[in-house]
C-alpha cells in the first residue's frame, strides 16, 4: 500500500512532517516533509519536548540520545506520518468511498475529546499565549494546573492516547524496528 503514498517537500515553518489524505477519487495521500536541518529539531526539542519524551519511550532509548541524533527523531516522525497514510489506505480498501466520511467523524471526536477541544498539539502551540490570557482560569480549575505549559503537556498526552495517533506511533515503532534488523544496525 505505501507505493501509493507522495512524498513531497514542504518549507513552512514550524512544522515537521504531516500527513494529507487525498483530495477526492482514487488520488494519492501525501506525506510532507520538511528539509531537516537545525531549525525544525530546535523547534521540536523547544516546543514539543513532550513528544520528544514519548518517542523516546516508544523508541526505549533517551531525550539525550535523540538530541545527538535527531535523525533517529526524522525517521520516527516520517514513518509516524507514514502510519497515517497506511491507515488511511487500509480503510479505504475496507471501505471504499465512505472512508473519508469515517475519517472525519473519527478525528472529530478525537479531537473533541481533548482538554483543548479541537486543536492538536501543533496548533494548540500557535494559540497557546491567547488561549490561557483568554480562558487560563477556566483551565486552571477544570484541570488543576498552574500554567500553560502543563496545558500543551496535557493535550500531548491526551492527543497521543487517540486511537489514530496510537496507530501512527506504533506502525512508526514496527517500521523502524523491522528497519533496523534487516540492515543489521
Amino acid at each position: 500500500l505505501l507505493e501509493q503514498v507522495k512524498i513531497v517537500f514542504h518549507h513552512e515553518s514550524g512544522r515537521a512532517a504531516f500527513f494529507e489524505r487525498p483530495e477526492g477519487g482514487n488520488a494519492y495521500p501525501q506525506v510532507s516533509v520538511p528539509e531537516w536541518n537545525e531549525q525544525i529539531f530546535q523547534f521540536i526539542f523547544e516546543k514539543r519536548m513532550s513528544r520528544v519524551e514519548c518517542i523516546a519511550e516508544l523508541l526505549k532509548t533517551d531525550v539525550d540520545s535523540l538530541r545527538k541524533n535527531p535523525h533517529i527523531l526524522a525517521a520516527f516522525i516520517f514513518s509516524h506520518e507514514l502510519g497515517h497514510a497506511y491507515e488511511y489506505l487500509e480503510e479505504r480498501e475496507k471501505r471504499g468511498a465512505s472512508v473519508d466520511e469515517w475519517w472525519d467523524t473519527r478525528f472529530d471526536d478525537e479531537d473533541a475529546s481533548l482538554p483543548v477541544p479541537g486543536l492538536k498539539p501543533s496548533e494548540l502551540i500557535q494559540k497557546l499565549d491567547e488561549i490561557w490570557e483568554k480562558d487560563g482560569e477556566f483551565y486552571r480549575n477544570r484541570y488543576n494546573i498552574s500554567t500553560k505549559e502543563e496545558l500543551l503537556k496535557m493535550q500531548e498526552e491526551a492527543y497521543r492516547n487517540t486511537s489514530s495517533e496510537r496507530y501512527a506511533d506504533s506502525f512508526a515503532v514496527t517500521l523502524l524496528a523491522k528497519t533496523h534488523k534487516d540492515r543489521n544496525l
